[in-house]
């Protein structure tokens, strides 16, 4: 089944002659689009670009010789790894264009992280920028959890480390962030020295991370604390699309009396753990 037709280059300036965002240029807008850019990042699968009759980002650098052409496929509503992020932001050369098909949720991560690692943005102030100059914005809950880590890393200074020492389809260090950043203030702790900590010496944030990892890979979208009570939101593998998942299901109450023992242990008072599964159909929107 074809998907609409590609909505064509429509950039939409997040920093005017730095960094845009659009919709899926459509075949025939190569042009255009090299005259204007110096990087090109496209976020789309290759069936968005063909079955929409979008355009070949394989075709720019004959276009263009040196044109930077950084082509990692996310899934609809779906958001890229922590470490894929960051080598995204690496080595690009301005002026920037990003999209994805509709110019909304996956390329609003790209901006709103470019704002924080690059431009010094608070996470606040680049979800506020990102929403107002491009008219949209981050969409779901894996797409703002990966901004939380990054804007976390960027301030404990992790970012070069992130980038040099952890695989790119690793979630440990993404889940040691966003552990780091519901936890610490029921412990009364600084994240961001928890989150440096954790990387640097292991500490048991670091082996509560790595559980995590090992009973549910990529699959996880948020992370939250409310009161005594800590909920993991599992959906998706990370950059997957939710139509292309066949749904499971596995019993994990020992995960959650393992998760709740530890992290009991690093609070130093008790908490429970709740693990909530979402199957691929259900989208989990802010």
């Amino acid at each position: 089944m074809s998907l609409a037709w590609a909505p064509g280059l429509k950039p939409r300036w997040v920093r005017e002659g730095r960094l845009a965002v659009s919709p899926m240029p459509r075949l025939g807008e190569e042009e255009k689009i090299v005259s204007m850019f110096n990087t090109v990042i496209s976020l789309s699968p290759p069936s968005e670009h063909v079955l929409s009759a979008g355009y070949d980002p394989r075709s720019l650098p004959r276009l263009k010789p040196g044109i930077k052409v950084v082509w990692r496929p996310i899934g609809e509503y779906n958001a890229p790894t922590l470490v894929e992020l960051i080598k995204i932001l690496r080595g690009l050369q301005e002026p920037v264009l990003v999209h994805c098909f509709r110019g909304c949720g996956r390329s609003s991560v790209v901006a709103a992280a470019w704002l924080i690692v690059v431009e010094g943005f608070s996470l606040p102030e680049a979800l506020v920028e990102v929403s107002n100059r491009t008219g949209c914005g981050l969409e779901t809950a894996p797409q703002l959890s990966v901004v939380e880590a990054v804007d976390l890393a960027r301030r404990a200074g992790l970012i070069d480390n992130l980038y040099t020492v952890f695989d790119v389809d690793d979630p440990v260090p993404e889940y040691v962030l966003l552990l780091a950043r519901r936890l610490s203030p029921l412990a009364q702790r600084d994240p961001v020295e928890e989150a440096r900590r954790a990387i640097s010496e292991k500490t048991l944030l670091l082996e509560i991370a790595q559980k995590l990892s090992y009973r549910l890979d990529y699959k996880v979208a948020k992370i939250d604390a409310r009161n005594n009570e800590l909920v993991v939101l599992v959906w998706v593998p990370r950059r997957a699309h939710p139509s292309n998942v066949r749904e499971t299901s596995e019993p994990l109450d020992d995960l959650e009396r393992d998760l709740g023992e530890l992290l009991s242990e690093w609070l130093g008072r008790e908490i429970r753990v709740k693990i909530d599964v979402k199957p691929p159909s259900t989208v989990p929107w802010l």
